[in-house]
């Protein structure tokens, strides 16, 4: 944390370019929180803001409040379709992109929304818009974890933990 209050992030979810926008902003709203903390001692304290935090956007997941464009997940092409060897998310979005004659290239961009039941994606990109009520919430709920996991985890909280304690109560 700089003295005028940003941040500095190395090597966590939100730096990543495929972590879906809500994923990212709640991993930035919880280093906010806790950088309120003037010492290292003082971090513990800030731990209940947190877990209300996380509490509040599984509810927005789970309850179809979180907008989909901020579910989005986007992945750069490695390859042509032809050249995958097993259906990875990316594959089988481009795959119904390609079904409805839309094509990208490797180095391009395909993004989609992680889906419950087969495929599992939906192309972001195709002509009619996905269905708020297939979005794999739990997917989306596993994915939230992790990355509350990767800031939580020097503090002693694994992601077991942190499930356990998210999901209980």
């Amino acid at each position: 944390v700089f003295q005028d209050g940003s941040l500095k992030t190395r090597g966590i979810e939100t730096r990543r370019r495929d972590t879906p926008r809500f994923i990212a902003e709640t991993q930035e709203q919880m280093l906010l929180c806790l950088a309120q903390a003037e010492r290292a001692s003082e971090l513990e304290g800030y731990l209940p803001q947190v877990f209300s935090l996380l509490r509040r956007q599984l509810a927005a997941l789970r309850n179809g409040r979180a907008p989909l464009q901020h579910l989005l997940v986007s992945q750069k092409l490695s390859r042509t379709l032809p050249e995958y060897r097993s259906p990875s998310p990316a594959a089988r979005a481009l795959q119904q992109l390609q079904s409805v004659q839309k094509t990208l290239k490797p180095g391009q961009c395909v993004r989609f929304i992680y889906t419950r039941g087969e495929p599992g994606v939906h192309a972001w990109d195709l002509p009619e818009p996905p269905d708020p009520d297939c979005v794999d919430v739990q997917r989306y709920a596993t994915l939230l974890i992790r990355a509350a996991s990767t800031i939580l985890q020097p503090l002693g909280i694994s992601e077991t933990a942190l499930r356990d304690r998210l999901l209980a109560g």
